[in-house]
């Protein structure tokens, strides 16, 4: 909270005039007031506390299947049996508070174990791993007029694309993919996209 009070505080006084309102500009280019910016925030807060893993998922799925398509690479499809291999993942690293592809147990040591461990049979995995704040990352979407998920979801497929390492993975033939999201106390989410050949 205190970092997101320091970010609000230093838009406020960038912003800050004394002929007029204090305004913030959003990436879109338009200005909102401060009154504004804070009820969007409470509004995106109250979006983090009801989040749904499966409209995440929906709306990543939509965006990453328009990056494969631009790419002449076939869609892929949403699959919540993968999604019990990707929770387990972003789950570990929430605990342990930093991003981790191995697991010490030797049945979810690497993602293939864990694909084994929950019974989803595969000839190939692709995993990404990412973590953001859940209401920072997301603000100026959301200000400029997307929805919680869609705005949520383009800026975590955004991180894997800027990464060749991940885009691979984005990029990897597949049929079905899950993107687990674990939360911890600071709003911080944890992400693992798992990606399938089977």
């Amino acid at each position: 909270m205190k970092t997101l009070l320091t970010f609000v505080s230093a838009l406020m006084l960038s912003q800050w005039s004394l002929s007029q309102p204090m305004m913030v500009t959003i990436s879109d280019g338009s200005k909102i007031t401060i009154d504004e910016f804070i009820e969007s925030l409470a509004s995106l807060n109250e979006q983090v506390e009801i989040f749904s893993v499966d409209s995440f998922n929906l709306y990543f799925e939509k965006h990453l299947n328009a990056y494969r398509l631009a790419k002449n690479l076939e869609a892929v499809t949403y699959d919540r049996s993968v999604l019990k291999v990707a929770l387990d993942q972003s789950e570990y690293c929430m605990k342990k508070g930093y991003l981790d592809h191995r697991q010490p147990a030797d049945n979810k040591r690497w993602a293939s174990d864990r694909c084994v461990y929950y019974a989803i049979e595969t000839v190939m995995e692709y995993e990404n791993l990412h973590s953001c704040d859940m209401r920072v990352s997301v603000l100026n979407e959301y200000l400029s007029g997307a929805n919680y998920y869609d705005a949520l979801s383009r800026v975590v497929l955004r991180a894997w694309q800027l990464s060749p390492g991940h885009n691979v993975a984005l990029l990897n033939y597949g049929q079905h993919f899950a993107v687990g999201t674990s939360r911890g106390d600071d709003y911080t989410m944890y992400s693992c996209y798992l990606l399938i050949d089977n």
